[in-house]
């Protein structure tokens, strides 16, 4: 996903995508989708304690193999478009201190400052 603008199709895909992974027991205390604007693109990060446990290889593999067999509808979201990273990392936490979503409700995060580091623009499905 190279574009430059979240849209509602995006943020939808993302939902089927963490209804997917968890039905293939995979869940995410943290998920989210970030622009960033360096490289002009989004990225999905997903985050859980058991990154930081067992580190984020290991998640990785578990999330390529269950998108190898993940319906046609899903074939948008590509490996490289997700980005798994430690529950307790700097970025997690800074969202955490501001948001705190624990039903995938959703929020769209665009243009803010935590802390002094500039978010230009997030959905956010959990943060918990």
């Amino acid at each position: 996903m190279d574009t430059t603008v979240l849209v509602n199709n995006d943020i939808d895909l993302g939902y089927k995508l963490l209804d997917f992974l968890k039905e293939k027991n995979l869940e995410f205390k943290a998920a989210l989708w970030l622009y960033y604007s360096d490289r002009e693109r989004w990225y999905l990060l997903l985050s859980s304690p058991e990154v930081d446990d067992r580190g984020a290889r290991e998640m990785y593999y578990k999330i390529s193999k269950a998108l190898l067999n993940r319906p046609d509808e899903l074939r948008e979201v590509e490996s490289d478009d997700i980005k798994v990273i430690p529950y307790n990392s700097k970025l997690i936490q800074l969202f955490k201190n501001v948001v705190h979503i624990q039903d995938n409700s959703g929020v769209r995060f665009q243009n803010n400052v935590i802390n002094g580091q500039l978010i230009e623009d997030a959905y956010i499905y959990r943060i918990e």
